[in-house]
Order: C-alpha cells, then structure tokens, then sequence
C-alpha cells in the first residue's frame, strides 16, 4: 500500500510540471533528520486514516433519514469539527436535507463552522 501511495504521490507531486525545482526537494528531505520524518510521516498516516474515516461516517449518514441523521449529529455538541466534517463529506442534496432537520440554531453555528468567512 505505502509503495503505490508513494508512487502515486511523486506521480503527482513531487514530478508534476508545478512542482519545485527538485534541488529544493533534495535540500528539504536532506534536512529532516530520521526521528522528525518518522513523525511527520506519522501525522500524514493518521490524518489520511481519519479523512477516510470521515468519509465513512458521511456515507453512513447520507443512507439515513434526514431527520434521524440531523438528530444524532445535533447531539454531538463536543465535537463540532467532526459533524461539520461529516456533513462536508455529504452531497449538497443530503447535507441540505439534514441541516433543514436541525434545529436553526444548531444548524447555523455548524453552517459557520463549515463556512467561516
């Protein structure tokens, strides 16, 4: 797995006809000593883990009622990051839908969270 997404990341980074100049690619991986790449490539895992993990969630939520999907995300007040991810994860349809289920305070702080300017 790691090869292919290492593959498709110089595919689409790192050699793509915007990307910098290699030497700079060179001097910055130059740069990182072994215990700071280790990090750095710990946090890229658990972030593409937990956007995937999102997804999940969303579609799970897209299957569901409107009103039931908008009652158990309302509920979820300690994490309104993760409710305003998942609802980004929806189509425009469903998360329309969802938001029209809520109740209309709860639904325009999660719309300001999502859209903040």
């Amino acid at each position: 797995y790691f090869e292919e997404l290492k593959k498709k990341f110089d595919q689409e980074v790192v050699f793509t006809a915007n990307a910098p100049d290699i030497e700079l690619y060179k001097s910055w991986y130059e740069t990182l000593d072994a215990e700071n790449a280790a990090q750095i490539y710990q946090q890229v895992i658990e972030k593409l883990s937990y956007s995937t993990q999102v997804k999940d969630w969303a579609e799970t939520y897209s299957k569901m009622d409107a009103a039931a999907a908008a009652k158990i995300l309302q509920e979820m007040t300690g994490d309104m990051e993760l409710v305003s991810k998942i609802l980004l994860n929806m189509t425009s349809t469903k998360r329309g839908a969802v938001l029209a289920q809520m109740d209309s305070v709860f639904a325009a702080k999660i719309t300001k969270i999502m859209y903040p300017e």
